[in-house]
């Protein structure tokens, strides 16, 4: 090889002669194909080495190539009892389906079944408490009929209707006491007294109500607290919650005046008291008051009608409460006249004013005595304060102080 890469080099020569420039450019041509060949060489021993490798790899696969066959094999078989149990599973959910939807219709039956049992009971129970005047057990029925769904169970009845007439007792939940004796009876009911019972108890609802609501209002009138209470908390069981609140909500409205009464009364005979606190004891008299009696009547109210409803009874009593309030407010207005006060206080000028002076007449009429001379006094004071940099003053000391917390006390006052 390297004779035919001299040979080639000799051929490339130019025939006029070799040149020392053209054998240098020869050599260095030449050592760089000598070294081209080695790493040639490198290269291809290097494959030779892979070849090698890569036989007994391929070797290894052709031993594999059974153990593939039977991985192929078992894959297939996987994947068939795969797509088998999902066929089944699918089978099965359907049936579960069926039997959570049938057994939804037989619960369904049986409780509408067994409101249609119970209203026949609620019926009797009904007739025979208010033949005895007792009330409280009547409404317990009417509680329990209406939480019947009428109209489903009248439904129910017209779709029965269509058949024999008569419902066996015998299909009601075995375990049940009542069903088990009716079904040892073998009893059935009838449908057409069924709706003659939903109307019935419709009617007794009404008079019930209207009933409760009269002897509610006659014990509220004769303050009886031992009826007002049986009567109240038969309203909810009647679902009038409204009206028993507002009926209650009027009796605890003449319970707030009385104590408000006396507190007025009570005040005006103290001597002791400055008028100027005659008002604010009637405002914390009645606030008290209506305190006391919201949480001496909240339990009743939460018992009976739940939670959420004591805010109703609040509304109505506010009313009464801003009445009163109003009321004991403009007392104090009229007492103190504020509004002259503040009309000659805003018309007053502010030349030739005597602090001195008009701080005495403050001091001689501390509690508001309705005189013109203490409120012309009383208006230079205010004017005299609120102008100190207008107004000729003489020199002003420890007086100021005093005077400012005065002035303070009626401005808290007002």
């Amino acid at each position: 090889m390297n004779s035919t890469i001299e040979s080639n080099v000799i051929d490339c020569i130019s025939p006029i002669g070799p040149t020392p420039t053209l054998l240098e450019d020869a050599e260095v041509a030449l050592e760089k194909m000598i070294h081209q060949e080695i790493q040639l060489v490198k290269e291809t021993e290097e494959l030779f080495k892979r070849q090698v490798e890569h036989m007994e790899l391929i070797d290894k696969l052709r031993g594999s190539i059974p153990n593939m066959s039977k991985i192929d094999l078992d894959t297939k078989r996987l994947s068939s009892l795969v797509e088998s149990s999902s066929t089944l599973v699918e089978e099965v959910c359907c049936k579960f389906r069926r039997i959570d939807l049938a057994k939804a219709r037989v619960d369904d039956c049986l409780t509408k079944v067994s409101d249609i049992l119970d209203l026949e009971t609620c019926r009797a129970g009904v007739v025979t408490a208010m033949e005895s005047k007792n009330y409280e057990v009547a409404a317990m029925h009417i509680k329990r009929f209406l939480s019947i769904n009428q109209d489903e169970l009248r439904k129910t009845i017209r779709l029965l209707s269509g058949g024999s007439g008569n419902i066996p007792a015998t299909i009601k939940t075995i375990g049940d006491t009542d069903s088990i004796e009716i079904a040892t009876q073998n009893q059935s009911i009838n449908l057409k007294t069924m709706e003659q019972a939903l109307d019935e108890l419709s009617r007794t609802r009404a008079e019930l109500f209207a009933l409760c609501r009269d002897h509610l209002i006659q014990a509220i009138k004769d303050e009886n607290t031992k009826d007002i209470e049986r009567y109240f908390k038969i309203f909810p069981m009647l679902n009038e919650h409204q009206e028993g609140l507002r009926l209650y909500s009027e009796y605890l409205q003449a319970k707030i005046v009385m104590p408000t009464i006396q507190a007025d009364d009570n005040s005006n005979q103290t001597s002791k008291t400055p008028k100027l606190n005659v008002q604010a004891d009637k405002l914390a008299a009645l606030f008290e008051n209506i305190a006391k009696l919201v949480d001496s009547h909240h339990p009743l109210i939460e018992t009976y009608y739940g939670p959420g409803y004591l805010i109703d009874v609040i509304r109505i009593i506010q009313k009464v409460c801003d009445r009163l309030s109003r009321k004991i407010l403009e007392e104090f207005r009229n007492e103190t006249k504020l509004q002259s006060v503040a009309k000659i206080v805003r018309g007053f000028t502010t030349k030739n004013l005597d602090l001195s002076q008009a701080y005495s007449a403050i001091q001689s009429g501390r509690y508001l005595q309705s005189n013109s001379e203490f409120e012309i006094a009383k208006a230079q004071y205010y004017s005299a304060l609120n102008n100190l940099d207008k107004a000729s003053l003489p020199e002003i000391s420890s007086g100021l102080t005093q005077m400012m917390i005065d002035l303070n006390r009626l401005n808290d006052l007002f």
